[in-house]
């Protein structure tokens, strides 16, 4: 038995550092693989750009959590079994910092109508948000999302009424 634990322990400090550069490579790789992966986000925003609640798709255009992309999201609110409007957002925004970031966007939050008086809006909207971006993949944030309201779908110029909506999201990276 003496002999056996001598021969293993002769083996694994043979092996040991091959095992450790492998391993270390291996470790290297994931991370990296993984920061790589963590460009993307899916989150649901509660008041925000949607008025209410939206679902959102968000993701980075380099291989880095942060920097400038783009996000779009949608939602559907019902008055009546005769009437329901949709809100979809949709925004190049820009993430500056890692873990506690800024986040600034600006886009248009289309509104389609439907009904007995169907109707369009286009409402450019934007995002002053602070972001969190947890190490395992959790997203969390909450800012003041301004937007130029029409009061009609026929305004040429859209906007009659100018207002800082606040709105907060949770969801994950991946």
């Amino acid at each position: 038995m003496h002999i056996v634990g001598k021969c293993c322990t002769f083996v694994c400090q043979q092996i040991n550092p091959a095992v450790k550069h492998l391993f270390i490579m291996l470790l290297f790789i994931s991370v990296v693989q993984v920061h790589a992966q963590r460009r993307r986000a899916v989150y649901a925003e509660f008041l925000g750009n949607g008025l209410v609640y939206t679902l959102n798709y968000d993701q980075r255009f380099g291989d880095r959590s942060n920097g400038f992309g783009f996000r779009f999201g949608a939602n559907l609110l019902t008055g009546d079994a005769q009437q329901y409007a949709m809100f979809l957002p949709m925004h190049l925004n820009l993430v500056l910092g890692s873990t506690h970031a800024l986040e600034l966007g600006a886009g248009v939050t289309v509104s389609p109508q439907f009904g007995s008086d169907p109707e369009l809006f286009v409402i450019p909207s934007g995002a002053i948000q602070y972001r969190y971006q947890g190490e395992r993949g959790l997203l969390i944030r909450a800012g003041l999302t301004p937007s130029i309201t029409p009061t009609s779908s026929s305004d040429i110029i859209p906007g009659r009424i100018f207002w800082f909506w606040p709105g907060f999201s949770v969801g994950f990276r991946f």
